[in-house]
């Protein structure tokens, strides 16, 4: 059963400026984030328990990357809800995570 997704306006305004940024300086593949994006939108929304887990203070933290575009995609699966909330989106070259403030959901 798909779980239905939410995103955070972080994770979406990260995403638009991700999507940005490769249409500016990917002109071969333009389209290529959001097609993957969307990609695994529809996988972690039928497999929650997909990519990897992520120390974090946030429970059940996940990251899964985006292998051509190497962006991670930061989310967690809310069981009693069957949601799965996107956190963050933030690339993987940076070697490092998205700062704490991104990685809490907003209310």
């Amino acid at each position: 059963m798909t779980a239905r997704l939410v995103i955070d306006p972080v994770a979406r305004a990260q995403a638009r400026k991700a999507d940005e940024w490769w249409r500016e300086n990917r002109p071969k593949t333009v389209g290529l984030f959001a097609t993957e994006l969307q990609y695994a939108f529809g996988l972690i929304g039928d497999l929650s328990g997909a990519g990897v887990p992520v120390r974090s203070q946030i429970l059940g933290l996940r990251r899964f990357l985006m292998s051509a575009t190497c962006y991670h995609i930061y989310y967690r699966y809310l069981e009693d809800s069957d949601e799965v909330v996107v956190l963050a989106i933030w690339s993987a070259v940076r070697r490092r995570g998205p700062p704490h403030r991104a990685w809490i959901p907003q209310s």
